[in-house]
């Protein structure tokens, strides 16, 4: 069912990117040399599973994608299959703040011990808010702050 699409955000995650793409290129590299020497099928074999593993790694986590429509904020990595869904009636309009999210906080989606969650492809500022049902902090790195704020709060009394 294709929602109206209040906000869209895609960030690339360059601090596993270009490492994940350089260690790929090189495996690569080593299975054309292994291939061409005919080294041993069990050496081709690890250098082929560990290439699909990488690619396969790259493809779930090389972006974030931020999306919120008519009824739901969507927070998605790579090409969709981890994701986080928050309902937009389960968001909390008066709790909005900015936040600075430091690099020791880490990357992804990561929860600390009282629940709340981090959702971040790198550092920066970040919008957090709070949820009514669960009664934990939601804090979702962006460069468009005032832009997602919005478009939560548009979509809040579109509910209503």
């Amino acid at each position: 069912m294709n929602k109206d699409i209040l906000f869209e955000e895609k960030r690339m995650m360059y601090i596993i990117l270009i490492p994940f793409i350089v260690t790929t290129f090189v495996m690569f590299l080593f299975l054309v040399i292994a291939i061409y020497e005919k080294a041993e099928n069990f050496i081709t074999l690890i250098l082929i599973g560990g290439l699909i593993l990488l690619i396969a790694v790259l493809l779930m986590f090389y972006q974030l994608k931020v999306v919120v429509n008519s009824e739901k904020v969507i927070a998605s990595f790579g090409i969709g299959l981890i994701k986080k869904e928050f309902p937009i009636s389960d968001i909390d309009i008066d709790s909005f703040s900015a936040e600075n999210v430091r690099w020791y906080q880490g990357i992804g989606l990561r929860y600390d011990l009282k629940g709340n969650m981090l959702v971040s492809a790198t550092t920066g500022k970040a919008l957090s808010f709070k949820r009514k049902e669960k009664s934990t902090k939601v804090t979702i790195v962006t460069k468009k702050i005032k832009l997602l704020q919005e478009a939560i709060i548009s979509a809040y009394k579109n509910i209503k």
